[in-house]
């Protein structure tokens, strides 16, 4: 399939907004970029027609409600992996691209209650920081070529158009918060829920962190206690959980390890 073939898909069966990229780049091969993604078949065969056939595909992500995890780095794959582990979610299946032999891009929808906005690590950034694609960007997609040469492509079964992409967990959207940023406060849902059903299910979150981490192994205990400070940090911010009893709880999970020294201190910077 040509570029704009696999274009018009992503646009037409999957409801993605899409735009070119210059070729065998990153950069938008139109003035205004990801605002000028389209999603009508003559929208997007314009696009290409005017930019080239050679051009690569470029998804907005607001537009087409998706929260895409970047992956670029070897340690990032590793603490994303800890962070589903953690969660025990490591056994979710949802679309993902391989963008080069060690980065990855895990497709999401948006969670529910908050929104996942665009991210872009720094020169200074730790090699582990989980970059976010979403409000505010784009990503590549298959079978866009990387300056490099090599060809994005869907993981084998991890394909759109052969499993459907899942809404992001609640409790995965605020674990990879970017540091020392306060999370979105979490709005109303946008379906009705019961009288107290929201706080019911952050209660769910704050447990089930607990437990996981009364679980976690010596050598990833540091980093996932870290990572379960922010998703609760999340929930005490918006007011779902209240921050003693958030306290109490994740401390009484890291005493129970008799392995595990200065749990308070650690508890205490997350």
């Amino acid at each position: 399939m040509t570029f704009e073939q696999c274009a018009l898909s992503y646009a037409c069966v999957l409801g993605w907004y899409v735009f070119p990229l210059k070729p065998r780049a990153k950069e938008p091969a139109t003035a205004q970029g990801f605002k000028d993604a389209a999603i009508e078949i003559e929208g997007v065969q314009a696009l290409w027609a005017r930019c080239g056939s050679s051009c690569n595909i470029g998804i907005a992500c607001g537009a087409s409600n998706l929260a895409v995890v970047d992956l670029d780095t070897v340690e990032a794959i590793e603490r994303w992996e800890t962070i589903l582990r953690a969660l025990n979610l490591q056994d979710l299946e949802t679309p993902i691209a391989r963008t080069s032999p060690n980065k990855q891009h895990w497709y999401f929808y948006q969670p529910e209650g908050m929104e996942i906005t665009n991210t872009q690590k720094s020169k200074n950034s730790p090699k582990d920081t989980i970059e976010r694609r979403g409000r505010g960007g784009y990503v590549v997609a298959p079978p866009s070529i990387h300056p490099s040469g090599i060809r994005y492509e869907w993981l084998h079964n991890l394909d759109p158009f052969k499993i459907d992409i899942v809404q992001m967990p609640l409790e995965l959207a605020l674990a990879i918060q970017p540091p020392k940023t306060p999370p979105t406060p979490v709005s109303i849902p946008p379906l009705p829920r019961a009288a107290g059903e929201t706080e019911r299910h952050a209660e769910n979150i704050l447990n089930k962190v607990a437990r996981e981490l009364s679980r976690t192994d010596k050598g990833h205990w540091h980093g996932s206690i870290l990572d379960a400070g922010r998703i609760v940090g999340g929930l005490v911010g918006a007011d779902l959980v209240d921050e003693q009893r958030a306290f109490d709880i994740l401390f009484d999970a890291t005493t129970a390890r008799a392995d595990i020294r200065d749990s308070a201190h650690t508890l205490k910077q997350a």
